[in-house]
Order: C-alpha cells, then structure tokens, then sequence
C-alpha cells in the first residue's frame, strides 16, 4: 500500500488455483482412447477424472501464506482418477465396445476379460450411453434391478452411469451380434456370468468404464 506494508490479496489465490483448474482437470474433459481393436477413438464428457476442490484448495492455501509457512500441498479433490499420467485412464479399466457388442477388461495393463455383451436397445429409446468415460460408483451383489414392468434379480451389478451399469444376465443364453437391436437391454450391459464375476472382484468403485460405438 502507499505505506509500503503488503497485504495478502484471496482474490488473487482464488485465481491462481482456478487456473491450477483450468490446466490439470481432466473431469468430463477429452481424450483419445487406443481401443483394444487397435484403432483410436475420440471421446469426451462421463464423470471421470480429475476435479480439483478450488475453494477448499484456495482456503488451504491463504491460511498457510498467512501463516508463513513454506512447503508443498497437494490439492484438495472433488474427483480423483486412476493416475496422474497423460492418460489418467491407467492400466486398469473396463471397455465397451456398442458396435462390436463386446466388452473387455484389463487389470494392470493385461487383459483377462473378453466377452460378447448385449447393450441397450436404440429401437426402443434405450441405447447404453457411449462417447465417454465413466467410473463404477458402486459394487452390489445379490441385487434386484428394478423399473418399469420389471424386476430383474442380478449376482453382480456395477453401475457407472446412474442407472446404468454391468450386470450378469444369467436368462440370455446368447450375447452379442445383433441381439441388441430386437432384444436389447434397458441401457445397461447384460454380461455371461463367468464374464461379470471376473469384472467384479477386479474392479473398485473408481474404476473407469470406457464406452464407445
């Protein structure tokens, strides 16, 4: 000020960690994705990623300026994802292919999971979501999904995109093909049995689910 003192300006530390925001948030963002057929696949939106806390970052870090500290803080998280690197996907994660009906998960980067799947049924306004990037939100066993005119118990049901999600359908007898567009499901991703179990006890609530056309 004209007296020579300094003042701490929060205006000025709000900003600076919207902009922390701005460069390292990938929450909903886009991305590339290298597919397990090997082709490349833009996508974009889902809830996965990073989301810095701005306002509770900022707070943290106008007390420790106050307070004259001197260190390194890691940012407070609304979101966090698997990693830190480029691909913040990681190594471990779930892939859905619509066109191919096929679905493949991978844990720290091997594959042990390949399997036809039945998806949504677009003929019927229920097309699985696809485009993006997800996070499983939950892990329930022995559950009953339920909605209009049904009420289907499942052994393993994994949603990533509210009520959509992965799910053993032990009345399919077949999977994959066409069967989706007659006798799809209501959006989520009828998996075998075997296939689902495997999927469950690997997966965390966290982990990404990759779903493109």
């Amino acid at each position: 000020d004209d007296d020579g003192s300094y003042y701490i300006d929060d205006n000025q530390i709000w900003a600076y960690v919207a902009q922390l925001a701005s460069k390292y948030d990938t929450f909903g963002g886009s991305r590339t994705f290298y597919t397990s057929m090997g082709t490349t696949v833009s996508l974009s939106g889902g809830d996965y990623g990073w989301a810095i806390d701005q306002d509770a970052t900022a707070q943290i870090l106008s007390d420790d300026v106050k307070a004259g500290k001197t260190e390194t803080i890691t940012p407070e998280y609304v979101y966090t994802a698997m990693c830190r690197d480029e691909n913040d996907i990681g190594d471990t994660y779930v892939e859905v292919c619509i066109s191919m009906q096929e679905m493949w998960c991978y844990k720290d980067g091997e594959l042990i999971v390949d399997t036809p799947v039945v998806t949504g049924n677009p003929n019927k306004g229920n097309e699985t979501p696809a485009g993006g990037v997800w996070a499983i939100d939950a892990k329930m066993q022995d559950y009953v999904l339920r909605g209009e005119g049904y009420a289907s118990p499942v052994d393993y049901w994994m949603p990533f995109n509210g009520d959509v999600g992965i799910h053993d359908m032990q009345n399919r007898a077949y999977f994959g093909g066409s069967i989706y567009l007659t006798n799809g499901s209501h959006g989520c991703v009828n998996t075998p049995y075997d296939a689902a179990q495997t999927i469950y006890n690997t997966v965390s609530i966290g982990t990404p689910v990759i779903v493109y056309e």
